[in-house]
């Protein structure tokens, strides 16, 4: 068995988490999406010198959550957490495909109030008119947003994403990048630290646009074959992946029968027909 991981890591193969897909998410709505709807945002950016924001909101929280580790065998380690001072925080953010950052932390709860005051702090910072991407939450909809995007129609237009589509969001990959930070600091006791450690992490990446920009190339499964990101660079690997491809398909043929050969030889020592003699050194004992 200890030759299988050893076959799997030389095709390439590594242990990962799975990502998740919802059941009500419907493929050929967000291939549609892919194909005709985001080129004609894009077509339109560039005709009308406009600028595209991937927004999405997240909640961020001073709650420690760990799972299993190593430890010695009959002594459970104890790691000391925040107990009933939980703190909680909104925070809504967009993300430009050049890697420009826009975000806005909010104490309450985040609602249509909380949304317009965004909107309206990032039209005024925004020096071109704004496209902005956006999911499918009820408060995207609601009839405050609406009337306040119709009278800013000149400064701001909203775009909405396929439902249950996270993946197609390269802001959600932000969100995620905030959390694993805040998941290795100290559990903030303080709502007032819980924000400067928040608003920490989010100058860093400021500063730092190319990291930003990642978060755009590692989507390029959904968007780099139609070459849909503007103002990112790709590089094409259709041959490349073809190639390694055809090789991988190959060498899984290898390992299915090298696969049928160990399940032969198993069932052979069970039934005392093979004989299984030590070897030390080269030399059988």
């Amino acid at each position: 068995m200890r030759s299988v991981g050893k076959y799997l890591t030389r095709w390439g193969f590594t242990p990962q988490k799975p990502i998740k897909r919802a059941y009500e998410q419907n493929p050929e709505a967000v291939q549609a999406w892919l194909e005709g709807e985001y080129p004609g945002i894009e077509e339109r950016a560039r005709r009308e010198g406009a600028e595209i924001h991937w927004g999405d909101e997240t909640a961020l929280v001073n709650t420690d959550v760990r799972g299993r580790s190593f430890a010695p065998k009959g002594k459970t380690p104890v790691v000391h957490t925040v107990g009933g001072t939980r703190h909680k925080l909104s925070m809504i953010t967009t993300v430009t495909n050049q890697g420009k950052a826009r975000w806005m932390i909010i104490d309450e709860a985040f609602d249509a109030d909380k949304l317009i005051e965004f909107l309206g702090a990032l039209i005024k910072d925004a020096d071109r008119k704004v496209f902005l991407i956006l999911d499918n939450l009820r408060v995207h909809h609601s009839k405050l947003v609406k009337a306040w995007v119709a009278e800013h129609k000149d400064r701001i237009e909203p775009f909405y994403l396929p439902s249950y589509s996270p993946q197609l969001n390269p802001e959600e990959r932000l969100n995620a990048d905030l959390k694993q930070e805040m998941s290795k600091r100290v559990p903030m006791r303080t709502k007032t630290k819980l924000r400067e450690a928040a608003s920490e992490h989010m100058h860093m990446l400021e500063r730092t646009p190319e990291r930003m920009i990642s978060h755009f190339e590692m989507l390029g499964i959904a968007f780099g074959e139609a070459g849909l990101l503007s103002g990112v660079k790709h590089r094409s690997h259709a041959g490349e992946d073809r190639e390694t491809a055809c090789w991988l398909q190959s060498q899984i043929a290898v390992f299915s029968r090298s696969w049928r050969r160990i399940g032969r030889w198993q069932r052979g020592l069970q039934q005392g027909w093979v004989c299984v003699c030590p070897v030390i050194v080269g030399k059988r004992l």
